[in-house]
């Protein structure tokens, strides 16, 4: 089926998180196996054999994990365009860091209206540098209508002051950190999502084998249909019968 076909490797992302070398890829393939497996499980819990009926409850063993990863991960193309892992409403600080990050250029933009109305100079200007970071620029013309002590002055041009605020101050040093602050946090809450991970290790395994079983018998069913094969009838008696008998190797060579 496809979803056996596009199952990742589930061991080999839980064995990098336990060892401390796990990604947020390994997240969101952990996320697509359970997906998977819990597919499969629908498909087999319709079957009437009883022993695959019992492989379907195998298969959802990781289903709290699933449901973790869900409520917490955004989705893979959302994290790959933009980088960001974490959903909005998982956390408080984090939901308040990417709506300061994503808004940033309407504060300043407010700021400097802010600005503007305050000092009644409506060519005001503000900007950015390395040197001394946001600042507002004024020209010669319209220095006198600063009076303000809130105003700081930072460099005199030929054409005009330019003042930094401890408001603007302020800002700056959230609009320059926040990206910093995101990562850490995000970074947080990967390894508690890990911890989750390793510490349920046990059941993911067991879906990771479950789901490999089910490939190889999957595999044999779907080549005794195509080969038309039958499964032998063994009872305790010490008689072989074989009619029409078929080598497969050797049907394979030759055709």
């Amino acid at each position: 089926t496809e979803n056996l076909k596009t199952m990742p490797d589930l061991e080999r992302s839980i064995a990098r998180l336990t060892i401390g070398r796990g990604s947020p890829r390994d997240l969101y393939q952990i996320r697509q196996a359970l997906e998977n497996a819990g597919a499969l499980a629908e498909v087999l819990a319709r079957c009437e054999d009883a022993a695959l009926k019992k492989l379907s409850t195998k298969l959802i063993a990781g289903r709290k994990i699933l449901e973790l990863l869900n409520t917490t991960l955004v989705n893979y193309d959302v994290f790959t365009s933009q980088g960001d892992l974490i959903i909005r409403n998982r956390n408080t600080k984090l939901a308040e860091l990417y709506d300061f990050r994503d808004n940033s250029r309407e504060i300043l933009d407010n700021l400097k209206e802010e600005y503007k109305n305050k000092t009644g100079i409506q060519n005001l200007k503000l900007e950015f540098n390395n040197m001394i970071g946001y600042y507002l620029e004024v020209t010669k013309s319209h220095v006198n209508k600063i009076k303000s002590d809130e105003f700081i002055q930072r460099q005199t041009m030929v054409n005009g002051v330019r003042y930094v605020t401890t408001k603007l101050k302020e800002v700056e040093e959230k609009v320059l950190n926040v990206k910093a602050q995101i990562e850490i946090l995000t970074h947080k809450i990967f390894l508690e999502l890990s911890e989750n991970i390793i510490d349920a290790r046990k059941e993911l395994l067991e879906v990771a084998r479950t789901t490999a079983f089910v490939d190889v018998i999957n595999s044999f069913a779907k080549l005794s249909i195509e080969q038309n094969y039958c499964r032998p009838v063994v009872d305790t008696s010490h008689e072989i019968k074989i009619k029409d008998g078929r080598h497969p190797v050797v049907e394979h060579e030759l055709s």
